[in-house]
């Protein structure tokens, strides 16, 4: 995975919520979270709300916890994106199925 440029992974990084979070979350951690992005990276599409004023504990899921917040600013949700049409790049791997995928099939947009 490439390195994020909000430094999610760096040490004692929060993931808070689930499906939505406050702004302050990390963003890559919530996307692997929440299974709209693998361990080891992908494209994700990161949308933006209203806060919410409130979350409770979220259980924990792929060796992430997720914690509660009081009050929130904004918020975001993170979608996968497995079409090559949504995504701003011309070069993708997918597997068998046509799935993005780290390993498999290189495809490149003309």
């Amino acid at each position: 995975m490439g390195k994020c440029p909000v430094g999610c992974f760096k040490e004692g990084a929060d993931v808070l919520g689930i499906g939505v979070h406050p702004e302050d979350s990390a963003i890559c951690r919530s996307a692997i979270y929440d299974g709209s992005m693998p361990f080891h990276g992908g494209v994700i599409g990161v949308g933006i709300t209203p806060g919410l004023q409130k979350y409770f504990k979220g259980r924990s899921i792929n060796g992430i916890t997720a914690n509660g917040w009081g009050k929130s600013d904004r918020s975001f949700y993170t979608m996968k994106i497995d079409n090559i049409d949504m995504a701003k790049s011309n070069v993708r791997i997918v597997d068998h199925e046509g799935l993005n995928s780290y390993v498999g099939r290189l495809e490149v947009r003309s």
